[in-house]
């Protein structure tokens, strides 16, 4: 553990744990395996293991997390118990709290959501808006940018990025339809 702080975890109990940075495991008692490069990465963390966080405030206030991959400035800063996410980027999953198993993967990628799960949004801004609704794949910058709907699949650049509350939808290619609200619709184009 390289540090300018000690920590203020006891740590007497905690194996095979990297930490570099300001902060890093600052209440780590018993977690293994775990790695933190960064301002605070990982510094309420206590007990979860084999998490890696990468980048100033990333997975900060993770406290039980297990199997957790965050790699961007406060990727995944807020995230508290949950386990199996992925988020690569710049403020990726930022607000999760509660979701369950998500992959964020690009800047803003996911950056609202807060108990969403099972949802994997890869591109910039890609599921920026969603909160809670979950199992939506979003492929492409700004795909599904604006939607808070669930069950949407689109795959292109900005395709569906209006969508919001609009669920069970699905789109291919550079599909910026005026859907906003729409159920059960498929675009191709």
């Amino acid at each position: 553990l390289i540090s300018d702080n000690a920590s203020t975890g006891t740590l007497n109990a905690a194996i095979n744990n990297t930490g570099l940075g300001v902060d890093v495991f600052s209440s780590l008692t018993s977690g293994d395996s775990n790695t933190a490069i960064g301002f605070k990465a990982l510094e309420d963390h206590t007990t979860g293991n084999n998490n890696v966080a990468i980048g100033k405030d990333s997975l900060r206030t993770n406290t039980t997390g297990t199997g957790n991959v965050s790699v961007g400035t406060q990727a995944l800063t807020t995230t508290t118990t949950t386990d199996g996410h992925v988020a690569v980027g710049y403020e990726a999953g930022k607000s999760l709290t509660t979701g369950t198993r998500f992959t964020a993967v690009g800047y803003n990628a996911l950056k609202l959501a807060t108990t969403a799960s099972f949802n994997t949004a890869i591109g910039y801004n890609a599921l920026a808006s969603n909160i809670t609704a979950g199992s939506n794949c979003a492929v492409g910058s700004r795909a599904l940018e604006d939607c808070t709907g669930g069950l949407n699949t689109a795959v292109g650049d900005a395709c569906l990025f209006n969508v919001t509350s609009g669920a069970s939808n699905t789109g291919i290619g550079q599909c910026g339809l005026s859907l906003t609200t729409g159920s059960n619709n498929t675009v191709l184009g």
